[in-house]
């Protein structure tokens, strides 16, 4: 892995084909992935097919959680779908060292000179065995039902703002395309995997469910 998500000489990310790297559901990826987003308000955007998909995928692993509000409306063509919304608090595991990233391609930027230096920058950057982050999913829909957006934040930054009408206010932007996408595979086999050991071991589900490991 390359040191994408630390070094200030590596801030320019959209200068590597981020598929090739090896990504893994662990803090330090997902921070590095994050860094591709703005905060606060984004507008919607077109958005490619393949993120849409690894979105969809995820939307699926999120599907036993209850909507925060009522999933349907009346409306002058009758009952429609309303927009919905989920959101999650998940823990991800900080890794190893290697997950943070390269001794020898660190060293200079950091200027230390032994593992042991690095290893104790790795623990004051992630002091938690685990970190947690707000996954938040919403589909919004016209009158007729039709899905006109999707919108999914992590932590408040906002991952996804697809517009799936077809006038979109913004064109597309590969780069965080496939950072939204990389993003989505890792929550969802994430969470998936978390249903697998938990099947059958939660009460009705709630808005508002952690996700994480169970001892």
């Amino acid at each position: 892995m390359q040191r994408l998500f630390i070094s200030e000489g590596r801030k320019n990310m959209s200068m590597f084909n981020i598929k090739e790297e090896n990504w893994k559901p662990v803090a330090p990826h997902v921070d590095a992935l994050m860094r591709f987003f703005d905060h606060g308000f984004v507008n919607s955007r077109e958005t490619s097919k393949e993120a849409i998909k690894a979105s969809e995928v995820l939307r699926q692993e999120l599907e036993s959680i209850k909507p925060a509000e009522p999933n349907v409306k009346n409306t002058d063509h009758g009952w429609a779908k309303d927009d919905e919304f989920r959101g999650i608090w998940i823990r991800i595991p900080r890794g190893t060292l290697e997950d943070f990233g390269d001794f020898e391609e660190d060293k200079n930027y950091y200027e230390i000179d032994t593992i042991e230096e690095y290893e104790k920058i790795w623990k004051e950057e992630y002091p938690d065995e685990y970190n947690w982050y707000r996954l938040s999913f919403s589909d919004v829909y016209d009158r007729d039902g039709v899905q006109i957006h999707r919108g999914i934040s992590l932590n408040l930054t906002p991952i996804m703002r697809a517009d799936l009408g077809d006038n979109p206010y913004e064109k597309q932007d590969y780069v965080k395309d496939e950072a939204t996408e990389i993003l989505c595979d890792l929550f969802g086999q994430y969470i998936g995997s978390r249903h697998q050991r938990e099947r059958g071991r939660h009460d009705e589900p709630s808005p508002h469910r952690h996700i994480h490991d169970r001892q």
